[in-house]
């Protein structure tokens, strides 16, 4: 079988998958976080692997390119926000918002501490 690529549409682009939590549930929302790149790399080693347990032929429809991504591939990609943090640049609105934000903590008043009772 040949070798697939999958070529990058636009150099440096982050996806990021959000798994959604049900709402009923204590489960925290879940965040992954990668380069398209390591998507392509995922995408294309499950379709191969699906491929491979059928004779490198899709049963049902030959012609489709659908595919699905597992969680479990996803998984070393969990909260990799670095991913995203490291790529994006500081922007004019993005200094002034931090500018606020370090001005709001240092006139906030600090918050008194609980009192302790036996």
């Amino acid at each position: 079988m040949k070798p697939i690529h999958l070529d990058e549409p636009d150099p440096g682009l982050v996806c990021v998958f959000v798994k959604i939590a049900p709402p009923a549930s204590r489960s925290a929302d879940r965040f992954f976080v990668l380069p398209w790149r390591e998507l392509g790399r995922i995408v294309i080693a499950g379709h191969s692997k699906y491929l491979a347990k059928h004779g490198g032929v899709r049963p049902r429809s030959p012609k489709s390119l659908h595919t699905a991504v597992y969680l479990r591939a996803l998984a070393k990609w969990e909260n990799q926000w670095q991913v995203l943090t490291q790529r994006v640049r500081s922007t004019s609105a993005n200094q002034k918002e931090q500018a606020m934000k370090r001005t709001r903590s240092k006139t906030a008043q600090p918050k008194p501490s609980p009192a302790i009772h036996d």
